[in-house]
């Protein structure tokens, strides 16, 4: 490959683009304001367990988290000795974190493309995902765990690469501490493997190596859950989500029908998962992909574009017999916004046009249709070359990258793939993508170049939007429910606040839904907020909250049901409206 030709001086080229992603970073942060004490999604049981250690001095597991979480609560523990337990100084750590991964996802993409703005592109096109945005705004696992398993991947080729002992010792313990987030990292020192096999044979040194860091994370697991039994106690859906695995495995080789509702489920999960990849992984796979092609013969353009073709028709096809409808998520993304809709009412909310998600799915389909072209004949063409060493050279990142996705993906089929555990794919797909096209640079044509600008420029503006709205809305939520608790002096086991609400005040363990009522807690629902008036309940009081994106609803209500008209604590029945933010 020849080197690329720069007109900084190399001091300053190294710090200029890492510097860039950054303040792309902290305006983003600026505009959303991660200011707020409420929680976001299940994060309420995280920061509640960092408070119980923080102010009781002892650890605190839900019953209702899958996840390990040890280190994130360490973290938060950290955090909260520095400044006290707030949940916004909790959210801005994890921003703080968020802005390491882009960073080391950057470092990354360097080992596998040396031109500096193509790796800058692609950090950029991670820091402006709104998967990876909004719950950077959180202290939700997500980020966390995505920032410790960059490391580790980066450590962990950099050792592949130069064979030194600080780097294995490093990657083995981030890929320790990012199981404690969740143990699904123990899919990081498994691809390591199979990508030292590839590229180092049976040397019995660099196997070996690789062979104790797979069982340190597996003994970490298993001496974490040994501790948690003998004392804690271990959360039961930690054991439900480990135990499920198994037991569906067991069933679909004992049942026919359940084979084929497995099927239906692990199809359903890569359509979601090649859709969102292939739209918001879409300017660097036609960056990578336009270079390419131009020096391909016309018969080679033919085969392009009708693999391409054929893999649109696929994705559609697949999508009409499975009933998948757009949006992919919807635990993240849902029409005209960002976040979970965690109160009830959000089914009256107005839809998307059908043509919004026509765009996306297309181009979804037809991004994942040339990543597909782009890494599987280059990846069987690896193997044909019959060079004893340049074959070992050439497939071992395309190994690491496709063995830990496999596994991941399996895994979380079987147990249950939401929408925001996609982020673990983003640099790999991009660490493919860039060793894919490592010879060729982003800007051979200024045409594609702006479109790939234009349309990270979009998907940015719509996640800075998104997030904004998201933590708008929840503000007001909690402006609303703790005004009412305090002036009106209206107890939490009165109210339906949503499912965060309901969680940080009311979890109870043993808790069994009751008819009419929603799932997540509550004793007696008296007072509501929602998206939209429900009937049997009267409005009090509607609110508005500042809305970036243009469509959808602004508005939250305070309803009282009917029957308990006379029980109203000096509540208002008028209809005033106020905006809060």
């Amino acid at each position: 490959m020849t080197p690329q030709k720069t007109l900084l001086p190399k001091p300053l080229g190294n710090l200029l683009f890492p510097a860039l992603l950054m303040m792309v970073w902290a305006l983003q942060s600026f505009l959303i304001d991660p200011r707020g004490e409420f929680p976001l999604n299940d994060d309420w049981m995280y920061s509640q367990s960092v408070l119980i250690l923080f102010r009781d001095h002892r650890l605190h597991f839900f019953d209702w988290q899958a996840a390990f979480s040890l280190t994130q609560i360490l973290w938060g523990w950290l955090v909260s000795c520095f400044t006290g337990f707030s949940m916004t100084a909790l959210r801005i750590s994890v921003v703080v974190l968020g802005g390491v991964g882009i960073l080391l996802s950057y470092a990354l993409f360097r080992e596998f493309h040396k031109d500096r703005s193509v790796a800058f592109g692609a950090a950029l096109l991670i820091a402006v995902n709104p998967l990876y945005l909004v719950w950077s705004h959180s202290f939700m696992t997500d980020i966390p765990f995505y920032t410790l398993s960059v490391a580790s991947f980066l450590l962990g080729v950099r050792w592949l690469k130069n064979e030194r002992l600080n780097h294995w010792l490093i990657f083995t313990l981030c890929a320790c501490l990012a199981s404690l987030v969740r143990q699904l990292a123990i899919v990081i020192p498994i691809s390591l493997f199979a990508a030292v096999l590839i590229k180092q044979g049976l040397r019995k040194k660099p196997l070996g190596m690789a062979l104790v860091s797979i069982a340190a994370v597996a003994i970490t697991l298993w001496a974490f859950k040994a501790i948690l039994e003998n004392t804690l106690g271990i959360p039961y859906m930690m054991t439900a989500k480990e135990n499920g695995v198994p037991w569906a495995l067991m069933q679909a080789l004992q049942s026919l029908q359940f084979a084929a509702l497995l099927s239906l489920v692990t199809v359903r999960s890569f359509l979601k998962v090649a859709l969102s990849l292939g739209f918001f992984m879409f300017p660097a796979i036609l960056l990578t992909f336009f270079p390419v092609f131009r020096g391909m013969s016309k018969r080679a353009r033919v085969i392009a574009l009708a693999t391409i073709l054929a893999a649109v028709l696929l994705f559609g096809l697949l999508q009409r017999i499975t009933g998948l409808r757009m949006p992919l998520g919807p635990e993240t993304l849902h029409d005209f916004g960002i976040g979970p809709l965690t109160l009830s009412g959000n089914k009256a909310l107005p839809e998307a046009p059908s043509l919004l998600w026509t765009v996306y799915g297309l181009l979804g389909s037809i991004g994942a249709g040339i990543f597909g072209f782009l890494a599987g004949p280059f990846f069987l063409r690896t193997f044909r070359s019959g060079s004893l060493g340049g074959w070992r050279e050439q497939a071992w990142p395309l190994v690491l990258a496709a063995s830990a996705c496999i596994l991941y993906f399996t895994l979380l089929t079987i147990s249950g793939h939401f929408d925001r555990y996609q982020t673990f794919y983003f640099p790999l797909i991009l660490l493919s993508l860039l060793h894919v096209g490592r010879a060729f640079p982003w800007n051979t044509s200024k045409v594609f170049l702006a479109g790939a600008f234009l349309m990270t420029l979009a998907i940015g503006y719509f996640s800075v939007a998104g997030t904004h709205d998201y933590l708008s809305w929840n503000r007001v939520r909690w402006q609303v429910l703790r005004s009412i608790m305090l002036q009106k002096e209206i107890p939490p086991s009165e109210i339906d606040g949503g499912y965060e609400f309901n969680g940080w005040y009311l979890y109870d363990p043993n808790y069994r839904k009751v008819p009419e009522k929603s799932w997540y807690w509550v004793i007696r629902d008296t007072y509501r907020i929602s998206f939209a008036p429900v009937s049997n309940y009267r409005i009090l009081q509607n609110f508005s909250y500042r809305k970036w994106l243009p469509f959808g609803g602004n508005q939250l209500f305070l309803l009282q049901r009917i029957r308990e008209e006379a029980k109203t604590h000096n509540g208002s029945v008028g209809k005033p409206v106020y905006v809060l933010d």
